[in-house]
């Protein structure tokens, strides 16, 4: 066990899911400041889940030579929420294209395409709210 893994906090309980519902993106940001510790331990869905907080850290995910996509993530969630055979859930060459075909969409007037198409749907969606009250 390495001398990082000795001492870093762990969150206790058995199963913090709801708390992540609960929090939403505050989750990780709310045990940053408990544990005042960029990186802690916890468990999402049962399975033990490691989480960062900052540019570091981030740098340190996103090193190939030390963290593998493949089998990171539960079955159930490739089929629900990444979908399977997504970017992540790929190491390598694979991984390097599919982001990077990903990416070359994510210019300026892509990102406002994506925004406007976002705004009329919710707009669609409450109108469709509003005749259902009616």
């Amino acid at each position: 066990m390495s001398e990082q893994q000795k001492h870093m906090p762990k969150d206790q309980g058995l199963d913090h899911t709801l708390g992540l519902l609960k929090e939403g993106y505050y989750f990780i940001l709310n045990r940053k400041d408990k544990f005042d510790s960029r990186v802690f331990e916890t468990r999402l869905l049962g399975e033990k889940a490691i989480c960062l907080v900052g540019e570091e850290e981030a740098k340190l995910f996103y090193d190939n030579d030390k963290f593998s996509r493949v089998e990171a993530a539960p079955n159930r969630i490739k089929k629900t929420l990444f979908g399977e055979g997504g970017v992540q859930g790929l190491d390598g060459e694979d991984h390097h294209r599919r982001k990077q075909m990903f990416m070359s969409m994510m210019t300026q007037d892509t990102l406002q395409e994506i925004r406007s198409l976002v705004h009329q749907e919710w707009n669609t969606a409450i109108t469709k709210c509003e005749h259902q009250e009616e």
